[in-house]
């Protein structure tokens, strides 16, 4: 999520917070730049939160106070990045109603942000960096209330649609295959992420559906759950 943010060299190291920020969960990592150019992660954190913003909030002071026991002494740290879920964007923009539930987060937390990303371009450009190949790939993103299906075909992003989650995940990504109407065939690589506390239990139910006759795949699709700390990370 964070690479390229940084494309100079600091002979001193810089402390950057990372902050994934969805309905129900905040996770928060600490970044330590100047090795290479590169960042690195020194410490993750994961807070759930119930409705309201003010308990979003709490979750993040919580989640940060965490990750900065990684600090070495003497250091602060100030700058964030959000991680966000497509939903929370409108022409590579932040929707005013979310860009004020941030700005009350970063004045609350006295910090200073300095940009972000969207999840899944930033997922796919993890995946594309650490495996060496740009990716042909639907990601799926989970949360509380929400969906939102990616689609990669070699890096780049063939289809993308977020929905309000109903009873059966098989039946909404099914739905969201069937948006998808320039794609012939779907990529036979499912990855899921997000912040849902149930994501074994929905993997097993995308593992029983019937995928070769619902959607475009050649084969059954190999679904499969990113580690927790992959987004807030990539």
């Amino acid at each position: 999520m964070l690479e390229g943010l940084f494309h100079h060299k600091k002979e001193e190291k810089e402390y950057l917070c990372a902050l994934l920020v969805s309905e129900d969960r905040i996770d928060a990592a600490l970044l330590e730049t100047g090795k290479n150019d590169k960042g690195v992660i020194l410490k993750n954190a994961s807070k759930e939160y119930l409705d309201g913003w003010e308990h979003a909030i709490n979750s993040a002071d919580e989640a940060i106070t965490e990750i900065e026991e990684g600090l070495p002494e003497g250091r602060e740290l100030t700058k964030v990045v959000f991680g966000l879920f497509p939903e929370w964007l409108e022409e590579d923009r932040i929707k005013d109603s979310y860009l004020k539930k941030l700005k009350q987060l970063t004045t609350s937390l006295s910090l200073t942000p300095v940009g972000f990303v969207e999840l899944p371009l930033a997922i796919e450009h993890r995946l594309h960096r650490d495996e060496g190949v740009q990716q042909t790939v639907v990601l799926v993103g989970i949360e509380s209330k929400h969906l939102t299906v990616t689609l990669f075909k070699i890096g780049k992003t063939s289809g993308s649609i977020t929905s309000v989650r109903s009873e059966s995940i098989a039946i909404d990504v099914e739905k969201a295959f069937a948006t998808f109407t320039d794609v012939e065939v779907l990529p036979s690589r499912v990855l899921l992420y997000g912040t849902s506390g149930e994501l074994e239990k929905l993997k097993e139910e995308l593992l029983n559906y019937p995928w070769q006759k619902k959607a475009n795949f050649i084969h059954f699709p190999k679904i499969e759950i990113l580690p927790k700390d992959f987004a807030v990370s990539a």
